[in-house]
């Protein structure tokens, strides 16, 4: 089964499938910076959900989850993060290959990822998981 979608974005789906997605390796330093901030992961954990969103859509998305339910988001803060999403976030996750980014029209685009790629990022996404629940469970090596 082909899960590309075509235009070189990744579905959720194809990230769990198991079957290998082709491309080249991102260089290894620089995929590690690019999961070094939560802001990126978060990011891309929203393009595992929605392969094609706005940078607007992200600062939104990001903005509502700093927020609480007694403070709504904050405009400024929108354009805030909007702002550090333009000049700092998207430029790194899309010099990671991790995504598509385009500044002038503000387009933002999953890629496909190989499977050593795929797997540290599930990884990720598990281990912060992990960390929200105080458990350790599914986030030893073994269980990978």
């Amino acid at each position: 089964m082909d899960n590309n979608t075509g235009d070189g974005t990744t579905p959720l789906g194809h990230l769990d499938s198991g079957t290998d997605a082709t491309g080249d390796l991102p260089d290894l330093d620089g995929l590690f910076d690019a999961l070094a901030s939560t802001v990126r992961r978060q990011t891309l954990c929203h393009l595992f959900d929605e392969p094609r969103t706005t940078v607007e859509t992200l600062a939104a998305l990001l903005a509502s989850q700093r927020s609480t339910a007694d403070a709504p988001v904050d405009p400024t803060e929108r354009d805030r993060v909007a702002i550090e999403l333009r000049h700092v976030h998207l430029p790194q996750l899309a010099d990671a290959t991790l995504i598509e980014y385009d500044s002038t029209t503000g387009d933002v685009r999953l890629r496909e990822f190989p499977d050593p790629v795929r797997d540290l990022l599930r990884f990720t996404q598990r281990y912060e998981r992990a960390i929200e629940d105080g458990s350790s469970d599914g986030v030893d090596g073994s269980r990978l």
